[in-house]
Order: structure tokens, then C-alpha cells, then sequence
């Protein structure tokens, strides 16, 4: 099962695939993929980049440009993106990294996309915590997925960024369900599935606030409203059994 978590920056995003990759480490092999430049994945989950995607993609890139052969680049690619894994407590941990060059390699992103893939499949669950807005998954991450989660708060602009993404998402992004999460709560809101396939609602968490003022792992919380909000979220999702 693949779920991909988007939204507009700000909503929380980092912290329900956080959640998500905690709670789904329970019940299989799980990998999370930051696709997030701002890298804020991997302090949630406890986790110290040394390697992204994007120092494979730079290493690949100047192997093309010494011409190496096909073949030799096509192994390395293999290896250099294992060497890129990093091992969480219960689970592995691929993170994007920050594009420092506008140069265009199309097949070369290709080829990462299917490398990606082929690692994808040894897992149960993976968990993509993504960058504002949606086209990017598509791009260089994942050629499908099965939940993409729409995280909004409940601002009216929230709602309104999250109906684009939905819209985007359809010729952007291949999924089967999309959907829409409304992230701290405060009450009961009256909230339209509209396009949605399904509608989560997560309430406000202090100990959410205060783990990530302190830079502890989100990954230490397990007895807390939001947790379980997103716990629900995964159960549901698994109970789809898509």
C-alpha cells in the first residue's frame, strides 16, 4: 500500500505521515519517502540524513556526463540509492533532498522513478510525505499510489488550496481514493466531502505542539488525540483493503 500525505505548506502534513509510518511499522515493512526539500520528515521520525536522492542523482548525473556505460550507470543506480536508505527504528527512510541545479535529465529521473519502485515493492506500506502541491510525486517519486491524503486546516483558504490539489491531482497523480484531512480541529465542524472520497478530521494537540517545539521524534507519541485521529486513518485505509 502506497499513501502519499500533500497539502498546502503549514498543515501538518509531516506530522500525520510521521504518525502514519509509526502506527503502519506496527503491521508491516514500512518505508517513509521524504519529498519535501525542507526535510522536516526526517527530525519527526528521529532520523539523520547523511545521503538523499538528489547526492545519487548528482553522482548518476556526472557518470552521464563522463559518459560512462549504460550498463555500469544502471547498476551504480542500484546501488547508490540502497546506500541512500536510511534504518529507523522499525522501518527505512529515503529522503528527496534539495534540487541545487536547474539541469534537465529526464531519463535520468525516469530511471530513478523505476529504481524507487523496484525498492518500493520489498516494503508493505509506503508512506510519501510530500512538498506543497502534488505534481511533483508524479515527476520523480512514485508512478501511482493507491491513498493520497489531502491535509488542510480549517480555514477557508485551506479548503480552497485543498479542492486545487484534489483538481490537480487528477491529471497529475495516479491514485484510486483521495482523501481530504482536516488537521487541528477545534470542535465539531460541518465538513463536505465534495470530491473527496472520504473526509478525517484530527483535532488539536497540544503534545503535537510541544514535542515539535522540543525537536523530539513524533515517533515517542502514542497516547494522544491527534495520534489516534491518524490511527483511525490508517485502519480505515486498511480496512479498504485497496
Amino acid at each position: 500500500m502506497k499513501i502519499a500525505v500533500v497539502g498546502k505548506g503549514g498543515v501538518g502534513k509531516t506530522t500525520i505521515s510521521a504518525f502514519l509510518v509509526s502506527i503502519l511499522s506496527e503491521k508491516g515493512k514500512v518505508l517513509a519517502i521524504d519529498a519535501d526539500p525542507a526535510g522536516g520528515l526526517s527530525i519527526s521520525l528521529g532520523i539523520r540524513v547523511r545521503r538523499t536522492l538528489e547526492d545519487v542523482r548528482n553522482e548518476i548525473a556526472d557518470l552521464i556526463r563522463q559518459k560512462y556505460d549504460k550498463v555500469e550507470i544502471a547498476s551504480s543506480i542500484d546501488y547508490k540509492l540502497l546506500e541512500a536508505l536510511h534504518e529507523g527504528e522499525k522501518f527505512l527512510f529515503l529522503a528527496m533532498g534539495r534540487p541545487e541545479d536547474e539541469g534537465c535529465y529526464c531519463q535520468l529521473n525516469s530511471m530513478l522513478r523505476e529504481a524507487i519502485e523496484m525498492v518500493s515493492g520489498s516494503f508493505d506500506y509506503v508512506v510519501i510525505d510530500g512538498e506543497a502541491g502534488v505534481e511533483q510525486i508524479n515527476r520523480r517519486v512514485m508512478k501511482s499510489v493507491e491513498y493520497l491524503l489531502v491535509v488542510t486546516d480549517s480555514t477557508r483558504k485551506g479548503f480552497q488550496v485543498a479542492n486545487q490539489i484534489r483538481s490537480v491531482a487528477d491529471r497529475a497523480v495516479k491514485f484510486k481514493k483521495c482523501a481530504l484531512v482536516v488537521n487541528r480541529v477545534r470542535g465539531q465542524p460541518d465538513v463536505e466531502a465534495g470530491n473527496f472520497d472520504f473526509v478525517f478530521l484530527i483535532p488539536e494537540d497540544e503534545s503535537v505542539f510541544r514535542f515539535d517545539v522540543e525537536g523530539k521524534p513524533l515517533t515517542d507519541i502514542r497516547d494522544s488525540p491527534a495520534f489516534k485521529s491518524v490511527k483511525n486513518i490508517a485502519e480505515t485505509l486498511l480496512f479498504q483493503g485497496l
